[in-house]
């Protein structure tokens, strides 16, 4: 009898205390905000890239040899259409020949990623130079927020709006 009228209270608080018009939270199939920043923190730990490198880190996301590449730089790229929350990479790594020429990293971030720029600062800090397009540029590009590390620069792209971080960039000098 005690089992049957514990049931009935837990019943009709669950239908008293649930609002009819309630909506249940969004799924959103993607890193957490953390998570997204703590991969940037490991690839900013070795800033010596190597192809194997940004694999381990970010998984095996297939890099190959563009033919893009240049008597400066050898560019590695791949579209991500199997990651949740990558939308691309790009390696560019200098050559033999030109050794003393920047490695450069770039991180391209599908869009629902919901990261905005006040994350972004509360992780870094506020001591980054804004940088906005140039007017060349289309209008939907990002602003970006610059942070100058002893290494080089830890670029982070945001849409414009400030809602949404859509590129990851990592300059090594």
């Amino acid at each position: 009898m005690l089992r049957f009228y514990s049931t009935a209270v837990i019943f009709t608080l669950f239908f008293f205390l649930n609002p009819l018009g309630a909506k249940e939270a969004k799924f959103m199939p993607i890193l957490k905000n953390e998570h997204i920043f703590d991969v940037t923190d490991k690839l900013t730990k070795n800033v010596q890239f190597i192809i194997s490198d940004v694999e381990n880190i970010l998984g095996s996301v297939g890099l190959k040899k563009s033919t893009h590449s240049t008597e400066y730089f050898d560019i590695f790229k791949t579209n991500c259409n199997d990651s949740n929350w990558l939308k691309s990479v790009e390696l560019r790594m200098p050559t033999i020949r030109y050794p003393a020429t920047k490695h450069l990293l770039l991180l391209e971030l599908k869009k629902g990623n919901a990261i905005k720029k006040d994350q972004i600062i509360h992780r870094y800090g506020d001591n980054y130079i804004f940088e906005i397009p140039s007017p060349q540029e289309p209008p939907e590009s990002p602003v970006h927020l610059v942070y100058l590390l002893s290494w080089g620069h830890l670029k982070f792209g945001i849409s414009k709006d400030y809602e949404e971080l859509t590129d990851i960039i990592i300059e090594v000098h």
